[in-house]
C-alpha cells in the first residue's frame, strides 16, 4: 500500500530543515479582583438556595451542600481546585486548612439573616485562602505577581508584627494587617458589596 521511501536527494534535504519549535502553552490567568467577584455574584444567583428564606429552611446538612456548590463555583472562578466545606466548633468564623474550609458551626446552625451572611462571607474569605495557597504552591494564575510575593513572604515570615512572628496568642490587629489578610478581607469585601442587592 505504502512505497518504501528511501531516496537519498529527499533523507539530504531533511538536514536543511530548520528545528521544530514547540510554543509553551500559554498560562491561563484568573480574572481581576472585580470580575471575580461579578462572577461570583453570578454563581450565587444560579444557586436559588443561597437566599436567606431557603437558608431558614434548610437544615444544617443541607445549608453545607449549598456552601459547598459555592466553593465549587469560586474554584473553578479562580482556577483553582475546590475544598469541602465542613463545619466545625470552631473560636474563629473559618479556617482554610488542608483540603477543607472549616466554617462555625454556629454560623451554619443560624437562622439569623446576620448568620447566613456572616457564613458565606466566611467561605468567601476562606475560599481567597486557598486561592493564594494555589498561587504560591500549584500554580500561579494571579496576574499581578507583586501581589503573590507579598502573600509568599507573609507566608515565609510567619505573621509578623514587626517583632517576630506571631502564632497564638496574636491579636486582631496584628492579624488583620498581614498581607494575606488584607487581601482576602478586600476580596470578600468586594464579593459582599456585589451580593448586596441579593441578600436583602
Amino acid at each position: 500500500m505504502f512505497e518504501k521511501w528511501d531516496m537519498p536527494e529527499a533523507k539530504a534535504n531533511l538536514e536543511f530543515m530548520p528545528p521544530v519549535v514547540f510554543l509553551k502553552e500559554a498560562q491561563v490567568k484568573a480574572p481581576s479582583v472585580e470580575i471575580q467577584a461579578g462572577l461570583i455574584r453570578e454563581a450565587v444567583l444560579n444557586i436559588p438556595a443561597l437566599r436567606y428564606e431557603c437558608w431558614q429552611q434548610m437544615v444544617p446538612e443541607q445549608r453545607l451542600a449549598v456552601l459547598n456548590a459555592l466553593e465549587d463555583q469560586i474554584a473553578e472562578i479562580g482556577l483553582r481546585d475546590p475544598r469541602v466545606v465542613v463545619a466545625r466548633e470552631l473560636d474563629v468564623p473559618a479556617l482554610c486548612k488542608g483540603q477543607s474550609i472549616i466554617i462555625n458551626r454556629e454560623l451554619v446552625s443560624s437562622d439569623t439573616q446576620e448568620g447566613f451572611e456572616a457564613a458565606v462571607s466566611a467561605l468567601i474569605h476562606e475560599g481567597r485562602h486557598a486561592y493564594q495557597h494555589h498561587n504560591m504552591t500549584v500554580s500561579q494564575v494571579e496576574k499581578n505577581g507583586e501581589l503573590v510575593d507579598s502573600w509568599r513572604t507573609n507566608m515565609d515570615l510567619g505573621y509578623d508584627n514587626g517583632t517576630g512572628k506571631i502564632h497564638w496568642g496574636r491579636s486582631d490587629i496584628q492579624l488583620k494587617m498581614q498581607a494575606r489578610e488584607v487581601d482576602a478581607d478586600a476580596f470578600t469585601c468586594a464579593v459582599m458589596q456585589q451580593l448586596e442587592d441579593v441578600f436583602k
